[in-house]
């Protein structure tokens, strides 16, 4: 039976991303005034993210499919 646990958790997993890119976005903005970033940790910090939003999608129609 399916339940409504995972896909919340990877819901979770996809504002926990959301917010990390809006903090990247804010960090790379203010990178030329105030920070030095390290421009492969923003890779890095990127591609876990875009791997969790896929994740998610993918959950998500598995659901509603089967549902």
């Amino acid at each position: 039976m399916i339940t409504d646990e995972p896909i919340f958790n990877d819901a979770q997993d996809v504002l926990v991303s959301i917010n990390c890119l809006i903090t990247i976005e804010w960090m790379v903005a203010l990178q030329n005034t105030q920070f030095k970033l390290n421009m492969q940790i923003v890779d890095l910090l990127c591609a876990v993210t875009i791997d969790s939003l896929k994740k998610w999608f993918c959950f998500h129609l598995l659901y509603l499919q089967l549902s």
